[in-house]
């Protein structure tokens, strides 16, 4: 054998074959067993006591008049609602409620968005069954402070066309009693933008709680299932990883020995 076979030679013991790698299965199986049920056992343990979360949401009708083509259209653009709600309402009703409870924090977060072309806001919060009066409470402060300024919002709009109506209606009298060349058209005038601010004032429509707290059928994150489903897993690779282990330091053991 020349010198230039050694290295060869030394590189084809070091190598490790399938068959080698299922021998070393075999000899410690009772070890890859040991970790393999340990795992699942940990595992089925952490799915039956995991209480899962649901998606709680509420929805918010936007005030809304209905334009000349019929359209509806919100009386506060989606976005400015949804804004005032995140910057003014959201923030004040959490640290008033972990106040009001003595908490650090609270377990949730809420969300809040306007659905895509919608007139409505939508309050979210994903949450553990037993943290649902929490939930009810912090969504019914939010919905309330909506609600609160949705209907100043109309009221204020339909004070203004009132008076805009009384002021043209008093036109509209003062044209019909007018005797000059364009009194006829002064009147029809007046008279249609009178019927344009009845039908603006039929057409305003308050705001109003549309869901409140509504529980998804289906849980959010990982369920029951799910966990036992990866704790099989793992358990496959740690219990290989694991017999590897046991048998590279028991090999290292022996070397050792031999060494001294």
């Amino acid at each position: 054998m020349t010198a230039s076979d050694a290295p060869q030679r030394q590189y084809r013991d070091d190598e490790i074959s399938l068959v080698d790698l299922a021998v070393i299965l075999l000899r410690r199986w009772k070890s890859a067993g040991a970790i393999f049920f340990s795992v699942v056992f940990l595992s089925l343990v952490f799915a039956f006591f995991h209480e899962s979360s649901y998606r709680y949401t509420s929805i918010y009708k936007i005030a809304e008049y209905t334009k000349e083509n019929g359209e509806p259209v919100g009386l506060e653009s989606p976005d400015s609602v949804v804004a005032k709600a995140k910057s003014f309402y959201a923030g004040a009703d959490v640290r008033s409620l972990i106040a009001g409870r003595g908490l650090s924090e609270l377990p949730f977060d809420v969300e809040i968005s306007n659905p895509q072309n919608t007139l409505m806001v939508e309050v979210v919060s994903e949450a553990k069954p037993d943290e649902k009066s929490l939930v009810d409470l912090l969504h019914e402060n939010i919905l309330n402070h909506l609600e609160k300024n949705q209907k100043l919002l109309v009221e204020k709009r339909k004070k203004a066309l009132q008076q805009q109506l009384e002021a043209t209606q008093k036109a509209l009298e003062a044209a019909q009693q007018s005797t000059g060349p364009n009194a006829s058209e002064l009147v029809a005038s007046y008279f249609v933008r009178v019927s344009n601010l009845k039908a603006d004032i039929d057409g305003l429509t308050g705001g109003e709680v549309a869901q409140k707290t509504s529980k998804s059928l289906d849980t959010v994150g990982a369920g029951p299932a799910l966990i036992a489903a990866l704790g099989l897993l793992m358990a496959v690779i740690f219990s290989v990883i694991g017999a590897f282990l046991i048998e590279f330091l028991s090999a290292v053991r022996r070397r050792a020995k031999e060494g001294q």
